[in-house]
């Protein structure tokens, strides 16, 4: 059995990248990307309006308070002459501004009278014109390596035009649910049978970040069958989830299972609380994690080691365990010879720990938001400490 902070750094070990494809960038979101990226063009490419209002050379309106109006310049048109002596045009937000004008006066401080222009207040120069590169220049870097792609970052590289993006590919993803006790919803309950919902938890939260599931399948406690199984998710997918049958039972035959098909084994059983007959092996570039049969135990091991496992395969470099909070309450752990792992609400920057913790308990996951890390070696925790955790989405 090994400690927590091991079953990370082993992880980590065993992390690669699947390659990197270039995708629209609509299609990017939640990829990483997978090299960095400079600007195209200046952004604005051009000096503009920031007004409805009128443009103009501040050292006219200086020399002189009125100015004929010359013209008028739309958003999408581009006058192609310097602006005279004297002139002024009327100009709309986001409309190239005439060379040689260094000055737009919004149209409520504009008093205009058979063609000529003057101001009710004092203006100053360079008002309202966002100038060429003002945000970004060309050349400069606008994007970072293993950046994950947001709904905003899609927005901010289309005003540079960038049609594709190149990304790291993002595993593809099996699950593989073990046991005789299961009984599927839309059945019947029969004594001593229990609704199978560890598949359900483990898509939906592969769903919410956009992992493809390219496996799914069911097996009772048959070792044969169980083996069978193991061989075609494996087959199917770069990373393969199993629930129940890793612990030592006698109707527990997914570790041996595992062995026969030349899986790797990487580690077996962490020092925690829930999910300590926790497996992680490797086949090749293919992965395997043997993941407890209690619901909780599932969602939580999946939250703590299996998401941040696929996120490091899809090019991110974060590390796990880095946002803090502030314990509302006493808490006391029984024991230093684990870790756990608690459903916890973070509310404020404040942690409150929620009742219900055992591995078969599910009705605290619906209220928590949370997972607070409580270290092995400590069993008190007292009002106002700062505790890690990661959130429960």
């Amino acid at each position: 059995m090994i400690s927590v902070q091991d079953a990370i750094k082993k992880i980590n070990d065993n992390t690669i990248t699947l390659g990197s494809v270039s995708t629209p960038l609509v299609d990017s979101l939640n990829h990483f990307s997978s090299e960095d990226l400079y600007a195209p063009i200046d952004v604005p490419p051009f000096d503009n309006s920031a007004m409805d209002g009128y443009c103009f050379r501040f050292q006219d309106y200086l020399e002189n308070q009125s100015l004929q109006i010359e013209g008028e310049i739309p958003a999408g048109n581009y006058i192609n002459k310097e602006i005279q002596k004297g002139k002024a045009y009327r100009i709309f937000t986001g409309a190239p501004v005439i060379l040689g004008a260094d000055t737009v006066v919004m149209q409520e401080k504009c008093i205009v009278e058979n063609n000529m222009l003057t101001f009710s207040e004092k203006i100053k120069q360079g008002d309202n014109i966002r100038g060429k590169g003002s945000q970004t220049q060309k050349g400069e870097k606008i994007l970072e390596e293993n950046t994950q792609i947001t709904p905003s970052i899609i927005s901010f590289l289309a005003t540079f035009g960038i049609k594709n993006l190149k990304v790291y590919k993002k595993p593809t993803i099996g699950i593989l649910v073990t046991g005789n006790e299961l009984v599927r919803a839309g059945n019947q309950l029969d004594n001593g049978k229990i609704y199978e919902s560890n598949s359900i938890a483990l898509m939906a939260h592969l769903k919410n970040k956009n992992y493809e599931i390219s496996y799914l399948d069911f097996v009772e406690d048959n070792e044969s069958e169980v083996e069978k199984k193991v061989k075609e998710g494996i087959d199917n997918c770069n990373v393969l989830l199993i629930t129940g049958g890793i612990s030592v039972g006698n109707y527990d035959f997914v570790r041996n299972s595992l062995e026969e098909n030349k899986v790797e084994e990487i580690f077996y059983k962490v020092k925690q609380k829930p999910g300590k007959p926790l497996y992680f092996g490797r086949k090749k570039d293919k992965f395997i994690f043997g993941l407890p049969g209690n619901p909780a135990a599932v969602v939580t091991c999946f939250n703590v080691y299996v998401e941040y496992f696929l996120r490091q395969l899809s090019g991110s470099k974060e590390f796990i365990f880095t946002e803090k909070a502030t314990l509302d309450s006493d808490f006391y752990k029984k024991t230093n010879q684990l870790t756990y792992f608690f459903k916890a609400k973070v509310s404020q920057n404040q942690l409150q720990i929620l009742q219900n913790q055992l591995s078969y308990q599910m009705d605290s996951f619906a209220k928590a938001n949370a997972i607070v890390y409580l270290p092995e070696s400590q069993t008190e925790f007292k009002e106002g400490e700062q505790l890690y955790y990661i959130k429960n989405t």
